[in-house]
């Protein structure tokens, strides 16, 4: 069984409630797995087929204590579904089928015997010799008709608290954006959902874009250090290093509105007519978030994009 198995249903997330001394010593079961309890519950064995739902703090002890999974910190607990067939020669699954509601446990094993199986991600940074620790607290033991209505509601403050903190991270980028600009001396614009833009050579004469229409887009992207990750000028490529040969470099073409690119993106474009030339400041809820694009976008980076209009197809010329 592996790991994204194990937490196949999981909504990331964690409690404090591990953070307890125990003077208990580790045991190890048949599969050798070592184990100790800090508390054991009384509830029953889960049923073949029920969802387990846990607290999990997941530390490399090899490496400083560091943290790579607290559900705590996220709010939301995970759940695996109790499968006696998928524990089978599985040395972190047989500490799984050990669980039953109320239970506080520790598992240890090193990560050589996850990785064997394709177990480990890479985001974890571990390396060969490095000890795990699970601290584990079962919450609740579901059935599928429970468990169809829990995750519902797990989802619904998922929601919640990525919307609880991408407005903290726009707020914070606005404040970092604004700085910029002001050090720069640059005057700018502000749209209602953060982009700050400044239109370098306006064409009153130039044709607008609306959502549905094909734009054609020259482009030169940058992160807040002036770094280019990505244009399809081959002359700035090259400077910058990040030339690809046989790459064709010319307008990006995409449908304005559509969500095929970047909110900031269809926001920034819209703005403009055919021959204008802007630079657009992007927070980055408005561009990749939380997540990193690839490995020249760092996770919750403000992009600055140099743009240029080229040219706009109308929808209804589109379908003539």
């Amino acid at each position: 069984m592996k790991l994204k198995n194990i937490f196949a249903w999981s909504v990331v997330g964690v409690s404090a409630l591990f953070f307890q001394s125990c003077s208990a010593k580790f045991e190890k079961n048949e599969e050798g797995l070592e184990y100790k309890y800090f508390k054991k519950g009384n509830g029953t064995q889960p049923k073949q087929g029920e969802f387990v739902v846990y607290d999990l703090v997941l530390t490399n002890t090899s490496n400083k204590d560091t943290v790579l999974i607290n559900t705590g910190e996220e709010g939301v607990p995970q759940v695996y579904r109790y499968d006696t067939l998928s524990f089978k020669d599985n040395i972190l699954g047989s500490g799984f089928a050990m669980l039953k509601k109320g239970d506080s446990v520790e598992f240890r094993l090193p990560v050589d015997s996850l990785q064997s199986n394709g177990m480990v991600p890479t985001t974890w940074n571990t390396k060969s010799g490095d000890m795990l620790n699970f601290d584990i607290g079962v919450k609740q033991v579901l059935t599928l008709d429970e468990f169809q209505e829990w995750r519902i509601e797990q989802m619904k403050k998922i929601q919640e608290l990525n919307e609880e903190k991408e407005k903290e991270q726009l707020t914070k980028d606005e404040a970092t954006i604004d700085a910029y600009l002001k050090k720069n001396n640059i005057n700018y614009k502000t749209t209602e959902s953060g982009l700050r833009y400044v239109i370098e050579n306006e064409n009153p004469s130039g044709e607008k874009a609306e959502a549905g229409d094909e734009v054609s887009v020259n482009y030169v992207g940058k992160l807040m250090n002036g770094t280019v990750f990505d244009t399809n000028n081959p002359e700035v490529a090259k400077e910058a290093g990040i030339f690809t040969e046989g790459r064709p470099y010319e307008p990006l073409n995409f449908y304005l509105g559509r969500g095929q690119v970047i909110k900031g993106w269809d926001e920034g474009i819209g703005l403009l007519r055919t021959g204008e030339k802007a630079v657009l400041y992007i927070p980055s809820p408005l561009a990749y978030g939380s997540r990193p694009a690839g490995d020249k976008i760092p996770a919750n980076s403000i992009l600055i994009f140099d743009v240029e209009l080229v040219k706009v197809t109308k929808k209804d010329k589109e379908n003539k």
